[in-house]
């Protein structure tokens, strides 16, 4: 699901127009989102983590664990 979403390069504002606002981190370089989704009768609890450059505010890596619940 959203580690299928090619988010290296994209820009701050580019990640909050698809995520929202972060839980975690919105004034760092480094933004925390937990998001919830059911799939197939299964609750799936992810965390994604997305680093900016400092530089030039783009996505140089992102990180997503999920937990099925």
């Amino acid at each position: 699901m959203i580690n299928k979403i090619k988010l290296e390069g994209k820009s701050k504002d580019e990640i909050l127009k698809l995520f929202g606002k972060p839980t975690k981190g919105g004034i760092t370089d480094v933004w925390t989102y937990k998001i919830s989704s059911k799939l197939a009768n299964e609750n799936i609890d992810s965390t994604v983590v997305i680093y900016f450059d400092p530089e030039n505010g783009e996505v140089v890596l992102s990180e997503t664990e999920e937990v099925a619940s």
